[in-house]
């Protein structure tokens, strides 16, 4: 229940409604509590975390696993059985899903992941040893599953403008690199004039390409989506660390000026596109801004920003946010489309616990944007899922990881388990499931205001 203090309210499960909660009482302001929650929809910023393999594309374009092995491989991660007597195998069911069918079941990845993977290095085998999956007689049931999805990842129109946009198999075959859903959702946002970004967040090496592959698209080049938009995007994916309890995340793009009054609107732009007259800008808007990102919260001097001219108008510079509060900031005033590389090594070495998976943070006293991550290795009801989504208190510079039973409450809210094959065949996925996301946002702000 609500109880109120003197100019300020604490914030309990039952004040969320039993909708969204912690397990740890917030004091929160009431006039902060009560600010921005009256946005509506179209007013409220959207910032969409997107991973990168299965969830916007099926096979990256740095390792050597073709689309025909990468979406055979991840029809085991989405297929059930247990294992029977012998170390056998026993199916049961017949049409993928990403969740189990019964208690019991395990995925048939998970089964070679027991057999074949001690080691990190034995994750090469174990993609190989599923590349041809639905090829074995073991997997043969859902092999039209196969056959229709790759179908409909053909590139269609003839030799492309851009090699950036397809994959080549061996058979000479070109295929989608990233699935036309995701820009499908680009160019509806923008057709309605949202105030929207897009992060990809990934563990691999592929962020520079996807972004390079996503500015032709902004920029019209695509057959399918031939209209230019009016978005900025950084080449330049950033780095997420975390070390212990501390979580940094590190920018690598430039500070630009003509002269010495803009050196007081410092803003970052893209080196590789960016000029002097027509900057790509993407996060900061004051010197201020600049300067506080820039150096450590602490004393430390090797925490605090590098900066080193090279000619008289590009200054490369290291830009790190050592706390939470100035992370999620500088997240939520994201515009364009910009990458993260997230720390893989800590939550491997954390038994892939959420707890130490890409952060994400969640303000309950700030409605004036909603973060969405998309990622197919979200599963809101297992320790070892991929996001780690921590709660700001109103305030405070740290935030926490919240539960797994808190977490589920902010699945198809905040937290969205990417259908791989239903993204390749519904071009409207992503769109739907973000109206879904904003549509349980709302019912979570209704009960906010209600108090």
């Amino acid at each position: 229940m609500a109880k109120h203090s003197a100019g300020g309210c604490w914030l309990t499960s039952e004040c969320l409604g039993g909708e969204f909660y912690s397990s740890q009482v917030i004091d929160v302001s009431l006039g902060n509590r009560l600010n921005g929650h009256l946005k509506s929809v179209e007013s409220r910023k959207l910032v969409l975390h997107f991973d990168v393999r299965n969830t916007v594309l099926v096979a990256d374009s740095v390792t050597n696993i073709n689309v025909s092995q990468a979406l055979n491989s991840y029809l085991t991660g989405v297929t059930w059985g247990r294992e029977v007597g012998g170390g056998e195998w026993e199916w049961l069911s017949d049409t993928p899903s990403l969740t189990s069918p019964c208690p019991g079941a395990m995925t048939y990845y998970k089964h070679l992941e027991r057999q074949l993977v001690r080691t990190p290095s034995d994750r090469a085998v174990l993609r190989h040893a599923t590349g041809d999956f639905t090829q074995q007689k073991l997997g043969s049931r859902f092999r039209r599953y196969y056959e229709d999805h790759l179908k409909l990842l053909e590139w269609r129109h003839g030799e492309t403008p851009d090699p950036r946009f397809t994959l080549r198999e061996r058979n000479g075959k070109l295929y989608h690199y990233i699935l036309p859903s995701l820009f499908h959702l680009i160019n509806n946002l923008s057709a309605q004039n949202r105030e929207f970004a897009v992060i990809f967040r990934t563990y691999g090496m592929d962020a520079q390409n996807v972004l390079a592959c996503t500015k032709l698209c902004v920029e019209g080049k695509h057959p399918d989506f031939p209209k230019a938009l009016d978005m900025d995007v950084n080449l330049v994916p950033g780095s997420v660390y975390r070390r212990k309890k501390k979580i940094i995340f590190e920018l690598q793009p430039c500070l630009t000026h003509r002269n010495s009054s803009d050196a007081k609107s410092g803003f970052i732009c893209d080196n590789h596109t960016g000029s002097e007259d027509s900057p790509n800008r993407l996060r900061l808007k004051s010197q201020s801004d600049f300067s506080s990102a820039c150096f450590s919260t602490e004393s430390n001097s090797n925490e605090s920003c590098s900066t080193q001219c090279t000619n008289s108008t590009l200054t490369p510079v290291l830009v790190r946010y050592t706390t939470e509060r100035d992370i999620s900031n500088m997240l939520s005033s994201t515009n364009g489309i910009c990458g993260f590389v997230d720390d893989f090594a800590h939550w491997q070495n954390h038994s892939y616990n959420h707890t130490t998976g890409k952060p994400l943070w969640f303000d309950p006293c700030d409605s004036s944007v909603q973060h969405i991550f998309f990622d197919d290795n979200i599963r809101v009801t297992d320790d070892d899922s991929i996001v780690d989504m921590r709660l700001l208190p109103p305030g405070s510079n740290h935030g926490y990881s919240i539960s797994k039973e808190e977490m589920a409450k902010f699945e198809d809210a905040f937290l969205v388990q990417v259908d791989l094959l239903k993204a390749i065949r519904n071009k409207s996925y992503f769109i739907d499931k973000v109206g879904i996301c904003e549509r349980s946002f709302d019912k979570f702000l209704q009960n906010l205001n209600s108090l």
